[in-house]
């Protein structure tokens, strides 16, 4: 899917272990501490996984597209 490579690149640039300091999101897809996945964020697989079920939920407005 071209368009969650591009958000990942938006996000991340494809670093998992990419944290915003600011907002404290971490992982590929910048999940925030609020969703509870902690050090697991930085896991590819867990970030792609719940990604995907945040995506099934809301589409793509969490990541403000």
């Amino acid at each position: 899917m071209p368009l969650l490579g591009y958000v990942i690149w938006r996000e991340s640039c494809g670093d998992p272990d990419a944290t915003n300091p600011w907002t404290r999101c971490a992982g590929l897809l910048q999940l925030h501490p609020c969703h509870g996945l902690g050090r697991a964020a930085y896991d590819p697989g867990v970030s792609l996984r719940y990604g995907l079920r945040l995506w099934r939920s809301s589409g793509w407005r969490p990541w403000g597209l």
